[in-house]
């Protein structure tokens, strides 16, 4: 899935990827929150305020760029990082002078412990209830927070979608006599063919309910 800017801030039409090769992906973009706040950098030189990313070094894979990426620019120690998408952006910008379309991958990263200082170009982290309004990248970065708020939310109805099913299915399927465990093999069973990547939480989950 890709999302793709021209240079101006507009869309340079409705290019959708599935997939790119990884070594077309030049960038990291990792949006944060931590304790339920959006992480914002300021730089030492500029009086607004960004996610951390930044370019892909010789010899890294991509996640290790938003790892380190992420890790410099807000000091994050503990966290748990997922990719989100991967976005493009068409036309010259301050780190693309060809114009040429460039890629990048789009990560969330939920951080639980900072370091006590930073060691980067970044004066400080700002944790944030609210998007700011003077953004480093306005054409950009505000976009992909969308996205991802889009994804998050497509994700979650389909969670629930399939937690229901399967509920709906149990109810339908189970038999006197029958253990725990033979009720968590149908939830997995039936979670597997709606194709869910959450077996085991929404298996237990499932157990849960039927049990009441």
């Amino acid at each position: 899935m890709s999302l793709c800017w021209n240079g101006k801030g507009k869309c340079d039409g409705s290019k959708i990827y599935d997939t790119v090769n990884d070594e077309l992906l030049k960038f990291a973009v990792i949006i944060s929150q931590s304790n339920g706040k959006w992480v914002f950098c300021k730089h030492k030189e500029r009086d607004t305020y960004e996610v951390p990313g930044g370019h892909r070094e010789t010899g890294e894979n991509i996640l290790e760029t938003a790892k380190r990426e992420l890790q410099e620019e807000t000091g994050a120690v503990k966290y748990e990082i997922k990719p989100i998408c991967v976005y493009s952006v068409t036309g010259k910008t301050r780190v693309n002078d060809t114009g040429e379309e460039s890629f990048g991958m789009l990560y969330f990263a939920e951080i639980t412990e900072f370091a006590k200082e930073l060691h980067s170009e970044m004066e400080k982290v700002i944790l944030m209830d609210e998007l700011p309004e003077n953004w480093t990248y306005p054409l950009i970065q505000p976009k992909l927070i969308e996205k991802y708020m889009q994804i998050e939310k497509q994700s979650y109805s389909r969670i629930q979608l399939a937690a229901k099913q399967t509920i709906e299915y149990i109810k339908n399927t189970i038999k006197p006599g029958m253990n725990l465990l033979e009720i968590r093999k149908l939830c997995e069973e039936k979670l597997l063919e709606l194709g869910c990547r959450f077996v085991l939480v929404l298996g237990c989950w499932c157990i849960c309910i039927c049990r009441r």
